[in-house]
């Protein structure tokens, strides 16, 4: 037990020390790790050897993916618990950046086939896929060392969703709402209101996306009553 009312005891090195990660989301990354490191490895042949000459930028990145699968097999062993959260959040985004430059950018480029163009396709969901549920995966291993967490994050994608859904409105309409013709009056009234709702959305998304770090500070042992 830690006495709070001994600084010493209360400061000490295994007071600092994270809970370790739900038995469950632990397995649950090991698992999603083996599936993306054995898909960047055959990524990773192919990229020499299934196209006309060898895709070196393709290789290159997954290459360096397989070898975040192999540390994200390691996180679900039981490797690294002080940073958890923080190598899956790693892992992931090299999943994603594989997905992004090597298949997405290179391997793209120098597909000559509807069928290829179809692996392609699959391999980057593949890839964005395994990265969003490992990062998911190590967002909730964090939020689980405090029960103030989930209602931070809950108010923060509140808040901050009117922002995204505005946003996403606009990217399937091409900014119609924004770009159809009016007149002089009707213009500048639109032009004025444009400038309120994007100030004030972006106070949103702002205390928002505040709310959702500040959920994940909440977890770390310093901030953590008793």
């Amino acid at each position: 037990m830690t006495d709070a009312s001994n600084p010493e005891q209360a400061t000490s090195p295994e007071s600092c020390v994270p809970p370790a990660p739900p038995a469950l989301v632990r397995w649950s990354v090991l698992i999603a790790s083996v599936v993306g490191t054995l898909i960047t490895g055959v990524g990773a042949g192919y990229a020499l050897l299934g196209f006309a000459k060898p895709v070196l930028g393709m290789f290159g990145f997954e290459l360096v993916a397989m070898i975040a699968g192999v540390l994200g097999v390691m996180l679900g062993l039981g490797r690294f618990r002080e940073g958890f959260g923080l190598g899956a959040l790693c892992v992931a985004g090299t999943f994603v950046a594989a997905a992004l430059f090597g298949l997405y950018l290179d391997a793209n480029a120098n597909v000559s086939t509807p069928e290829g163009t179809r692996m392609v396709k699959l391999a980057i969901l593949a890839h964005i896929g395994i990265g969003g549920a490992i990062a998911g995966l190590g967002g909730v291993a964090v939020l689980t060392r405090s029960t103030r967490s989930w209602g931070m994050l809950v108010k923060g994608v509140l808040v901050a969703a009117p922002a995204v859904l505005v946003a996403v409105w606009l990217q399937r309409t091409n900014a119609s709402a924004l770009t159809t013709e009016l007149g002089p009056n009707a213009s500048m009234a639109r032009a004025i209101g444009v400038i309120i709702a994007a100030f004030l959305l972006m106070v949103l998304f702002s205390v928002g996306a505040h709310l959702c770090i500040r959920a994940f500070e909440t977890t770390r042992p310093d901030d953590r009553t008793g």
